[in-house]
């Protein structure tokens, strides 16, 4: 179908199905998606932040799609035990996808001490496996970082320390793999004893890869 300049001039029901549907990106979510697309088409879901191509008789990504979630403040928390979700380490994913996750957490307490704890909520259906680098033994008298891999679900246990401007990091890396049910990852966390704050610039990144 070739390119359509339009011009002043009145737009047939030819013109809109042959043409200009061709030329425009719709903007949907993906559950309401066009029911009968044509090979070509492209939509951006507004819920899951995608680019998709209809090729072949499925919908595909057009691009690498990476979704990131970045804290913009300092989030303190003092509710032993009680985990709460992360104010703004929320990103969406869509169902039937893979991603690569990375990310960074900067954490900073009060006391000495395994202060932080973590997981992750996803969607039915969906499986998340990643590494962290989270300090497990105390920096004054040792360096050891996790090497292990964990579960989404997994509590991890984070080693804090009193610093009064800065804080520890956790560096994640993994995949996540989602079923057929599109949701929410969520970062969850509490601490121990002392209060514990999440640094600005923490942040949670998705590249969608199929």
């Amino acid at each position: 179908m070739p390119y359509k300049d339009f011009g002043l001039e009145t737009l047939t029901s030819s013109d809109l199905n042959t043409y200009a549907m061709q030329q425009m990106i719709i903007r949907c979510t993906s559950g309401t998606r066009p029911s009968s697309p044509t090979e070509g088409w492209h939509i951006y879901e507004t819920d899951t932040r995608r680019l998709l191509v209809y090729r072949s008789g499925q919908w595909v990504m057009s691009v690498p799609t990476d979704v990131t979630a970045i804290k913009n403040f300092d989030e303190s928390y003092n509710n032993p035990g009680v985990f709460h979700n992360d104010s703004e380490l929320v990103l969406p994913v869509a169902g039937n996808s893979t991603y690569i996750l990375t990310g960074m957490i900067v954490a900073q307490s009060l006391s000495d001490g395994f202060n932080l704890r973590w997981f992750f909520t996803v969607p039915t259906g969906t499986t998340m496996r990643y590494m962290t680098n989270h300090p497990v033994s105390d920096y004054a008298s040792g360096s050891t970082v996790n090497v292990r891999f964990f579960n989404a679900g997994d509590a991890i246990n984070m080693r804090t320390q009193n610093f009064s401007s800065t804080g520890q990091t956790a560096h994640l890396h993994g995949v996540v793999v989602t079923g057929s049910t599109p949701g929410n990852v969520v970062f969850r966390w509490t601490n121990f004893t002392a209060q514990v704050t999440i640094r600005g610039d923490s942040f949670i990144n998705l590249r969608q890869v199929s």
